[in-house]
């Protein structure tokens, strides 16, 4: 017959194999077993189930769409809206605006011009006065020019305000040089000359915007310079048969047409990266090309 061993009441021998699991300094703990009775654990599994679907279902997809919007719509903002990327039709329009607004600067800039010789420089006859003038317009005009072609200043506000600067730059220049010329020559005919010169000058660019307005609207696939060139050429010896001086008007006439006509190429092409709404700082990128027709 087998003995049958109790537990003896022994302090020394009262360590379970957990007690000396949790007093040996060498192992580690890596679990402590949870029984779960059958039942409960798949209630809770399927409740988890649930929650983990609705949870997937109302936050993770729509955070999903919505930043898959605003991603688009960043990329939206983000693209531009270059000119040289439109079509030759929208391109066209964006140069009858440019050329609006040349027509107007020279319809100002001798409305202007009369003013101030009726008012402010009435009876003034100081050459070097009118030469400072000149000078200080002309340093003015270039750093208006330098804040216009910016990009931090092209919007529409600043755009205006350095356009009427530099119109009225413009005029005072014209004023300087013209009435330098004037007061420092003695004979009448020859200043006569020199401000007969100096007013057809601005005529016939105030003409030769209207014929590149009109040679636009019929063009089609790209600019041709010499059908505006031959056009200028043809006007001048026309009135140079009935009055021969103007035939001396090709050397100032001609080269305006082809400044004009080079820097729309040129912007078309990309140069200045004007946008399709950026019209008045691409009427002060245009000016400023007729002068450095270099690209930048």
């Amino acid at each position: 017959m087998s003995q049958i061993n109790y537990p003896t009441l022994d302090n020394t021998n009262q360590q379970t194999s957990s007690q000396q699991q949790f007093n040996n300094s060498n192992q580690n703990v890596k679990y402590i077993p949870v029984l779960i009775p059958t039942e409960g654990y798949n209630q809770y599994q399927q409740q988890y189930s649930s929650q983990y679907q609705q949870y997937s279902h109302n936050q993770v997809t729509p955070n999903l769409e919505f930043s898959n919007i605003q991603t688009n719509e960043k990329l939206i903002l983000t693209t531009p809206n270059l000119i040289k990327d439109k079509d030759f039709s929208q391109q066209k329009q964006f140069l009858f605006s440019i050329l609006g607004i040349f027509i107007l600067w020279t319809i100002l800039s001798v409305f202007l011009f009369y003013i101030l010789m009726l008012t402010v420089f009435f009876k003034l006859n100081i050459s070097e006065i009118y030469l400072i003038l000149a000078i200080c317009s002309l340093i003015a005009i270039g750093v208006l020019i330098k804040f216009g072609i910016d990009q931090k200043y092209r919007k529409t506000q600043s755009s205006l305000v350095i356009l009427f600067g530099l119109i009225f730059c413009y005029t005072l220049f014209y004023i300087g040089i013209l009435y330098f010329l004037l007061i420092s020559v003695h004979n009448y005919w020859t200043s006569v000359l020199v401000y007969t010169v100096f007013q057809t000058q601005i005529c016939f660019n105030f003409i030769t915007n209207f014929i590149i307005l009109i040679y636009l609207f019929f063009e089609k696939t790209k600019i041709r310079v010499i059908y505006v060139c031959f056009v200028e050429f043809a006007i001048i010896v026309l009135l140079g048969i009935f009055y021969p001086p103007f035939f001396y008007l090709l050397i100032v006439i001609i080269p305006y047409p082809l400044c004009v006509l080079n820097v729309f190429k040129q912007i078309l092409k990309g140069r200045f990266n004007l946008q399709s709404d950026e019209v008045v700082a691409a009427s002060i990128a245009a000016f400023y090309g007729m002068f450095v027709s270099c690209e930048d």
